[in-house]
């Protein structure tokens, strides 16, 4: 798992400060950074609520125990991957689960006119100053 580079801030930062306790913080850019786990991803087993909340999750414990170097290459060897999508699907379906309103369709101005009046819809108008992903602020 890696941090995205595209975008010119792509980390925000926040620490305390010793001296005062208070919460420090500062947005900034970093080219690369990676999560890299020591074991591979294992398989769960998760019961689901009527609306769909996760009750329980089972994992093996067999699984979780360390393995050697050998053992790993031999499970990652073992995977046979099923399905493919592309990277700009993969961030458009993580950004609509982190942001839920990139869940709704937006159009620029004179575009929105004539869709609200094909589909005999009215205008929600919003006018932002910054981007509403841009976590600066």
């Amino acid at each position: 798992m890696y941090l995205p580079n595209q975008k010119r801030l792509n980390i925000d930062m926040e620490w305390l400060n010793e001296m005062n306790e208070n919460m420090e913080v500062d947005i900034g850019y970093v080219n690369r950074m990676e999560i890299v786990s020591s074991i591979p991803s294992i398989k769960s087993i998760a019961n689901h609520t009527e609306n769909g909340k996760v009750m329980k999750i089972k994992v093996s414990d067999s699984l979780m125990k360390p393995m050697n170097q050998n053992r790993y290459e031999k499970m990652i060897n073992l995977i046979k991957w099923e399905e493919e999508i592309e990277s700009s699907e993969a961030l458009s379906l993580l950004e609509k689960a982190f942001y839920p309103f990139k869940k709704i369709s937006y159009y620029p101005f004179l575009e929105s006119l004539k869709k609200a009046q094909e589909l005999n819809k009215f205008v929600h108008f919003i006018l932002l100053w910054g981007a509403l992903d841009d976590q600066s602020c």
